[in-house]
């Protein structure tokens, strides 16, 4: 265990490395000049040259990145130019905060992930099994900004059950004495149960929305891992012995279906950590991610590298800790290459016949699956109704949609206008449709490049091993030891907020992605039977990897595809909801949602309730076309 530890330990150092490089210059090419923002506007040219001095700005790259890991290494993160306090100090203060919203998310979900993926496994294919699998797909088509805002108006505007959503205690309450910065364990260290509750009710509304945006892919896996054991010789040999379904379920089969659960719960920890600034943002939570977002805003070097160090850190100590669970639930369980533990069986692709035949033959296929599933059938067609919406939007729309009318600002729904208007009197019904344009544009592009790039890489990674797998396999670990939309926005504060940067700060934190599913399945192929008969035949590698094997792992990247599709649209749209995405006055979802933000808790709900529920529904169809692309293009499928 001890050497698996420090293993594990050496392997990271590479990323961190990484990490501190990428952070270090991605935050030197924040534009603006620090000196000149905190001397102010009425500062002389040489006050803000003798800032820059004491700042050091004024010394060459190279030095400055001396100079940082130097102060690093020391255990110095440098000092807020915002706040003037030094950097370390306030993630203590903060970096509870976080983690006790992230914590308390991922145990909502899990309370319901786990218990609803074992009950879809054990009736695969009934109605249960269909509802459990729909609930947890619409759970990850929610945008959290979105979720956020919804359930504040319903459960604090309209039905008054809840406390204000702005901070993690109500004004007349005081903060417990703090010994672990985390509300719930302090006042019950405390003996205060008055605090305790009034921070368990400060934190159910932002738990919740981070909760059931990641009950999916815990439920997915946890009813795939299920399926698998149940399915299993020794779980078989259990029933035969007459021992009860119960025991048979919960110690033998969930047992021996945690390790793959483990690993998605670490997953998603990772990733509710990255993704809470926008949970921040919607209830004014005092963590880390709102500290950030301030920072970026003002080009605050040292707490956007303390706080990407930190969150690196975390990712580690994550991962060891998955790692050494692993050994407790499994002893058997030992460490391979960064790939995973990652099988798949071949999937051959029969080019024999003609071009014609093997187009009438996927076409019948497509038929076959479309008429038996008919949730797939409804996927494909609501995504071409997007595509209709994306290519036609600006043709169809009633109203001009940057046309303000402010003698009709903020009118409810009506025939005139069918989703209302927004405070300068702008149709929300053609903002939304025009919209489309630009937010399928972004994840198209987006997508298309990672997948491009990223397959790329993943083949050779594992088709060649060696070298080629090490290096970009810290491509990937490096980009993934980043919380990706904070990446994300590092990418777009740096560059700025075009519409080429968001596609590209976009296509960036999907690449890690298809390297993984790429490179696992090309490493599992490259010695099947096909492959060693073009290898035998006089094909080249480019030959066997481009005609041979990349169409034999189509039809597990296809899903990725689509699913990444989803995250792209949501991912711009996040960024907008920040403001480091698409500049207003043009019209993209996130905007509008941000812009309706404000007025949601005055009672004008339809500003953000129009646009938040036509980015869940695209999201939602990406996600359902994952299983129907699965079918059409996975060849064992075809009948």
């Amino acid at each position: 265990m001890l050497k698996m530890i420090a293993r594990r330990l050496l392997g990271a150092i590479p990323n961190v490395i990484g990490v501190v490089i990428v952070t270090f210059l991605l935050t030197r090419a924040l534009p603006g000049d620090p000196a000149a923002y905190f001397s102010g506007p009425s500062a002389t040219k040489e006050a803000i040259e003798e800032i820059r001095r004491t700042l050091g700005l004024d010394k060459s790259l190279v030095h400055q990145f001396g100079l940082y890991l130097r102060d690093l290494s020391r255990g110095d993160l440098g000092n807020s130019l915002s706040t003037g306090q030094p950097v370390l100090t306030e993630l203590r203060a903060r970096l509870p905060a976080s983690l006790e919203l992230t914590i308390c998310g991922l145990l909502f979900a899990c309370s319901l992930a786990i218990p609803l993926g074992v009950l879809a496994a054990t009736r695969p294919g009934s109605w249960i099994d269909h509802l459990c699998r729909m609930l947890a797909t619409t759970g990850v088509s929610l945008p959290t900004f979105f979720t956020g805002l919804l359930l504040a108006y319903v459960f604090y505007f309209l039905l008054g059950v809840a406390p204000s959503p702005v901070g993690r205690l109500d004004v007349s309450f005081v903060a417990p004495p703090d010994v672990t910065g985390l509300y719930l364990v302090d006042s019950l260290l405390a003996r205060d149960p008055e605090a305790m509750w009034a921070a368990a009710r400060q934190l159910l509304l932002p738990s919740v929305t981070m909760g059931l945006f990641v009950m999916a892919p815990l439920m997915r896996m946890t009813r795939a891992s299920m399926l698998g054991v149940l399915s299993s010789d020794f779980v078989r040999t259990a029933r035969a012995s007459g021992l009860p379904g119960s025991q048979v379920l919960y110690v033998y089969a969930f047992r021996n279906a945690l390790l793959p659960i483990v690993t998605t719960m670490g997953m998603v920890f990772s990733f509710l950590l990255g993704s809470s600034v926008l949970v921040e943002k919607v209830f004014a939570w005092p963590g880390i991610g709102s500290y950030v977002i301030e920072a970026l805003v003002a080009s605050d070097y040292a707490p956007v590298q303390g706080f990407v160090l930190t969150m690196a850190l975390l990712y580690v100590a994550l991962n060891l800790a998955i790692d050494i669970l692993y050994g407790v639930i499994d002893p058997r369980v030992g460490i391979e290459g960064w790939g995973g533990r990652m099988s798949a069986g071949a999937i051959t692709v029969d080019t024999a016949a003609g071009p014609a035949a093997g187009w009438r033959a996927t076409l019948k296929h497509v038929r076959y699956v479309a008429t038996e599933n008919p949730v797939t059938l409804g996927a494909f067609l609501l995504f071409a109704f997007f595509v209709v919406l994306a290519l036609f939007g600006p043709w169809i729309a009633p109203y001009d949609p940057l046309a303000s009318k402010t003698e009709v600002a903020l009118k409810p729904p009506s025939m005139q206008h069918w989703f209302g208007t927004d405070a300068l009197g702008r149709d929300i019904l053609s903002r939304i449709i025009v919209a489309a344009q630009l937010d399928f544009g972004i994840a198209i592009s987006a997508v298309f490049g990672s997948f491009a790039v990223g397959s790329a890489l993943g083949c050779l990674a594992g088709f060649y091993g060696g070298w080629a797998d090490r290096i970009i396999g810290r491509i990937a670990d490096t980009i993934m030891a980043f919380p990706l939309f904070v990446l994300a926005m590092g990418i777009v504060a740096a560059l700025g907020n075009t519409v080429f940067n968001i596609i590209l700060a976009t296509a960036i934190i999907n690449l890690p992605f298809y390297i993984r599913v790429s490179r696992a399945e090309v490493n599992v192929r490259r010695n099947a039977g096909y492959v060693e008969a073009a290898r035998l035949a006089g094909n080249s590698d480019t030959r066997i990897l481009a005609l041979h094997l990349f169409p034999n792992i189509l039809p597990p990247m296809m899903v990725q595809v689509s699913l990444n599709m989803g995250w792209a649209i949501l991912n711009a749209a996040g960024l907008s909801f920040i403001g480091l995405g698409v500049r207003p006055p043009q019209a993209e979802w996130g905007i509008m949602v941000a812009e309706g933000a404000t007025y949601i808790i005055s009672g004008e709900w339809w500003v953000a309730f129009f646009p938040g529920a036509v980015l869940m529904l695209a999201v939602f169809c990406f996600n359902l076309l994952g299983d129907g692309l699965r079918d059409m293009l996975d060849p064992r499928m075809r009948t």
